[in-house]
């Protein structure tokens, strides 16, 4: 993950329709929460982004415990009245936790990501631990997807960890809008987590029976990847 600051990375999306829209996020989310970190990631970090894509977020925001901070989640969308931002909300030991267990979304964040605003000293936490999480599963990147060079460290509990974790998540979430939420709906919510992880750890599974070493990628963490547009100093 690289940093930078949204001033100067907003002047490399000349053909985004967004940019104000997410501009006024950034700037409201820094300023009501002070999020431990906020990070863009997805296409516009990437630079493979259309002209209306979404803007995906990863917010971190300072809480205690696996569940996140009480109505974070409705906190972070009421920064964005436009709708363009797509936020993961999470706190700190939630996402040090998917990082450790090579959560293939923490590994995209990692990998793609820019850190835009937050406190520098989880920043560098963060990047050291996905560093350690590299070498000790051997993490590459590969065209479909993440491959561990050493598939034995990555333990089944931490598997069932981060299924319970993302359940929990599902859970608080929907507690937190329970006011506009049926039961069916806040049933659903929880459902529709508890497959998501289930796909996810299938995909996985085939990634580590099917590729074999030849497709060697790129780290998931690293301040000078140099594979996001708009790579200029921070401000």
């Amino acid at each position: 993950m690289r940093k930078q600051s949204w001033a100067s990375l907003a002047l490399s999306f000349e053909r985004y329709a967004h940019t104000e829209a997410v501009g006024r996020f950034v700037e409201e989310v820094t300023r009501r929460l002070h999020p431990l970190a906020l990070i863009l990631f997805g296409s516009l970090a990437r630079g493979d982004y259309h002209t209306r894509s979404d803007a995906d977020f990863c917010v971190i925001l300072d809480g205690p415990g696996l569940i996140p901070v009480q109505g974070g989640y409705d906190q972070v969308v009421a920064c964005d009245p436009s709708g363009v931002v797509q936020p993961l909300v999470y706190n700190g030991m939630q996402f040090r936790q998917m990082v450790r267990e090579a959560n293939g979304l923490a590994l995209e964040v990692m990998a793609d990501g820019v850190f835009l605003a937050g406190d520098e000293a989880f920043w560098q936490e963060i990047e050291e631990l996905a560093m350690a999480t590299q070498r000790r599963l051997g993490v590459e990147r590969t065209l479909t997807g993440w491959r561990f060079a050493q598939p034995g460290a990555a333990a089944r509990p931490a598997e069932q960890e981060s299924l319970s974790t993302r359940l929990q998540q599902a859970s608080a979430s929907a507690s937190a809008r329970a006011a506009h939420l049926s039961d069916a709906e806040i049933d659903d919510l929880i459902e529709r987590a508890r497959t998501e992880v289930n796909q996810r750890r299938g995909h996985r599974d085939a990634d580590l029976e099917l590729i074999q070493g030849t497709n060697r990628g790129r780290p998931f963490s690293g301040r000078s990847s140099g594979n996001c547009r708009g790579n200029q100093p921070l401000d």
